[in-house]
């Protein structure tokens, strides 16, 4: 699948040694230069009734879930007012809590060490929120995708993220630029980053994305030289596809499938993706990389009637979590063997 340059790339895993290591040189020589903000970030903003524009109809919202370490997952979830919930595992589930705000659109839970989370959705003004945890909650307004000139995007999904272990963030969406300038809206992906010691960068504006929509699949991903971000979208003709991140690349890697819903992927370890979507007849279905090579898709069945979230805490274990069509939390999960599913209940809107 074709697409414009994507002029800042990492890396992809067919990509030589020397030639990742020289690309990703170049992205934080980049990253070095532009400017950060580290301003204590402002309140959310409350309002609600900003929607996406999206050509489809929207999915229902999908829990996304993260584990911080051993044993441990947190879910957050859009609830029916709108608010952001939240579950966790520690030994056993807990019950669901109201974390407040006002969310329209799904969350993107990331974590970079043991008690850390760090929780993106766009809010109802259209502004990137984040809620995260250092030993208690805190909401931080990270404003809309914004130009160097000023103008301001319209975002038209909610964010994927990814963070890595050092403490590096990094946020992908869809958003759509109208300025005077322009003869035409452009829709295109804006990324941002934050650093621990720099704060966060101003937005960077990608590739236009064509008919793309769907919220990315932002990962961190270690191929035993270095830690870089893997992006995964729902392409043309409702395929996987994958960044082509090898020096100089245009192109998107077709990765097939039949997918109803955006993908969730998730690294268990070195040179490991797992990949999972909503397929046909609304069964998860389960693509996965190891060996330096992709696998073909395999159906897991079930009734999913959102796009699937996946979480892994160590090589061998993954947890998969969707909503039912009761607006409830189902989990089944791989541990040398499927189990579940589980109803984890909840109001997931």
């Amino acid at each position: 699948m074709r697409l414009p340059s994507f002029r800042w790339t990492i890396s992809s895993p067919r990509a030589t040694p020397l030639r990742r290591l020289a690309a990703l040189s170049l992205v934080l020589a980049a990253a070095a230069c532009a400017g950060t903000d580290s301003r204590e970030p402002s309140r959310v903003d409350e309002a609600e009734g900003v929607h996406s524009r999206a050509a489809r109809p929207p999915e229902p919202s999908s829990p996304s879930c993260v584990s911080w370490g051993p044993g441990r997952i947190d879910c957050f979830a859009r609830g029916p007012r709108n608010t952001l919930e939240h579950i966790w595992y520690a030994g056993r589930w807990s019950r669901w809590e109201d974390l407040g705000g006002s969310l329209s659109s799904s969350p993107s839970a990331v974590s970079w060490g043991p008690g850390r989370l760090d929780v993106f959705a766009r809010d109802g003004a259209g502004n990137l929120a984040q809620k995260y945890y250092d030993g208690s909650w805190k909401w931080a307004n990270l404003g809309p995708p914004t130009s160097g000139y000023g103008d301001v995007a319209e975002m038209d999904s909610g964010p994927g993220c990814a963070a890595l272990r050092d403490g590096r963030i990094t946020c992908w969406l869809i958003a759509t630029l109208r300025a005077p300038q322009f003869p035409r809206p452009l829709r295109s992906f804006w990324i941002r980053h934050y650093r621990p010691k720099g704060g966060w960068t101003q937005w960077y504006k990608g590739d236009n994305t064509g008919t793309i929509r769907d919220t990315p699949s932002v990962i961190a991903f270690d191929n035993s030289i270095v830690e870089y971000v893997e992006v995964f979208m729902r392409g043309a003709g409702n395929k996987l596809i994958q960044m082509d991140r090898t020096p100089n690349a245009r192109d998107w890697i077709d990765l097939g499938g039949q997918l109803h819903s955006r993908p969730s992927c998730v690294s268990w370890g070195v040179n490991r993706i797992d990949c999972f979507a909503r397929g046909p007849y609304n069964h998860l279905i389960h693509k996965w990389f190891a060996n330096r090579r992709w696998s073909g898709w395999e159906d897991l069945g079930g009734t999913l009637v959102s796009a699937p979230t996946v979480a892994s805490w160590a090589p061998g274990r993954l947890d998969i979590f969707w909503r039912s069509s009761q607006g409830r939390m189902h989990h089944m999960w791989y541990d040398g063997g499927w189990g579940g599913p589980e109803n984890l209940g909840g109001r997931l809107y």
